[in-house]
């Protein structure tokens, strides 16, 4: 229920005050009475306990132990919403400017009241907490709403790729941990850097929007999960067959050369070479020059036209030496985070996630300045953006839901992450804070 409490040292001001606006309020309101601040803190907590509302609170000045501006700027240590009104004809100036500037004082009431006085400033005292009461609880639906939409947008991103599906989710959820224990370091460059909440929501929201730009990159290339593709393996296969017919008819009516011959020897198998390498995580230096030999490797058509064993395209995607994307495909993949900075800052973010973008945007920038997109170095990348390129490292490598490479433990994760540390990639003490999270709580979140 609605609630009212009047504190005065004398009963017979409490009394008056509520009969008056008991009779002015009616009984949509309960109006309760206090005869010292102490009181009226306990009072206070009886009421909260019974799950009563408290929107204004009248206060004489002068009271036994608590004086008015002192119990009323503890009120507002707990709730500042609550309306406060301070009704005294003995208070000093230094005790008014106290409770203003201590109290966030609505209004200040000599004694004696008005009559109309007392109830127009509680009635548009309750009428001021209740806005403000509808305008908290839109701004905490639209909180739940927003994040809810942003939650669901990354969920139906990741989706596009079933091979990272989870991915950002996994990533919000590890840089509330890594948050966490920064704020609680004791050691290190960050032991007297705190994240404030506005500054963890900023980074949550960019952890879920990081790899938004990734609608703008062309899915041969985002879900590429070969050297070659499917379609461009079964091209060489029809090739491989086509020769091998062509030589047999040779072979047939005696015109079958020496090459010709040791090709048809070896071409079953180059083409599984072909298919053991294509979808390898890395190439050795003996596999890079068998490439080259298989595609150095030229016959004779039907035409009479030299012909190589395999295209100039088909060579370039194969003797990849690290991952799959050929040199051209990774500059295209890397454009993703200059579109999610461009999408997200058309987003007309409010004031306290105005960097959503940039930090979103900034999660592959290295501290060397090798990084994407724009090449920042060391304290020209937020600190946010740091926190996210060593969790998108991390949640990339343990990954489980990735079938074209196998996920490495945390462990393993962790070493390879050293390794960049030590490359001056990143954050040394961000890393030294991360790695100190116990594992099964890294785990919780997969």
């Amino acid at each position: 229920m609605f609630t009212i409490i009047c504190v005065d040292d004398e009963k017979m001001i409490t009394d008056s005050l509520k009969t008056q606006l008991k009779n002015y309020l009616g009984n949509e309101y309960a109006i309760e009475t206090a005869e010292s601040g102490e009181e009226a803190l306990a009072l206070l907590d009886e009421l909260e306990a019974e799950g009563a509302e408290v929107l204004v609170v009248i206060s004489d000045y002068l009271m036994p132990g608590l004086k008015g501006d002192e119990f009323l700027s503890l009120l507002n240590t707990r709730n500042d919403k609550m309306i406060k009104i301070l009704l005294t004809g003995q208070a000093t100036i230094e005790g008014v400017a106290n409770a203003i500037n201590q109290a966030n004082l609505y209004r200040f009431i000599s004694k004696p009241w008005i009559k109309e006085d007392i109830e127009l400033s509680v009635a548009e005292a309750i009428k001021s907490y209740l806005k403000d009461r509808e305008i908290d609880r839109q701004h905490q639906e639209l909180q739940l709403w927003s994040t809810a939409f942003i939650e669901t947008m990354s969920t139906t991103l990741d989706q596009r790729d079933a091979t990272t599906s989870g991915h950002s989710r996994r990533l919000a959820a590890y840089t509330l941990l890594l948050a966490q224990a920064i704020n609680a370091t004791t050691e290190g460059t960050y032991r007297d850097y705190q994240l404030t909440d506005q500054e963890i929501e900023e980074l949550y929201y960019a952890a879920l929007l990081h790899d938004i730009g990734k609608i703008g990159i062309s899915e041969n290339v985002l879900l590429k999960e070969a050297r070659l593709s499917k379609e461009k393996v079964e091209t060489i296969h029809y090739r491989f067959a086509w020769i091998k017919a062509l030589f047999h008819h040779r072979d047939q009516e005696g015109l079958l050369s020496i090459s010709d011959q040791l090709l048809l020897e070896k071409i079953d198998e180059f083409y599984q070479f072909i298919l053991d390498i294509n979808q390898q995580d890395y190439l050795s230096d003996e596999q890079s020059q068998m490439v080259i030999a298989i595609s150095n490797w030229h016959f004779i058509d039907e035409d009479n036209l030299q012909q190589n064993l395999l295209t100039e395209e088909e060579r370039t995607h194969l003797l990849v030496r690290k991952g799959n994307l050929t040199s051209d495909e990774r500059k295209i993949i890397e454009e993703h985070a200059k579109f999610t900075y461009e999408i997200l800052k058309s987003i007309p973010w409010p004031h306290h996630l105005a960097r959503v973008p940039m930090i979103a945007a900034s999660h592959h920038e290295k501290l060397d300045g090798s990084g994407y997109f724009q090449g920042l170095k060391h304290e020209e990348i937020p600190v946010q953006a740091r926190i996210l390129a060593i969790l998108d490292i991390y949640e990339a490598l343990t990954s489980y839901d990735r079938p074209y490479k196998p996920a490495k433990s945390h462990e393993e994760a962790i070493a390879i992450l050293a390794y960049d540390v030590e490359q001056g990639k990143l954050d040394r003490d961000l890393f030294t804070i991360f790695k100190k999270i116990p594992k099964d709580q890294l785990l919780k979140q997969e």
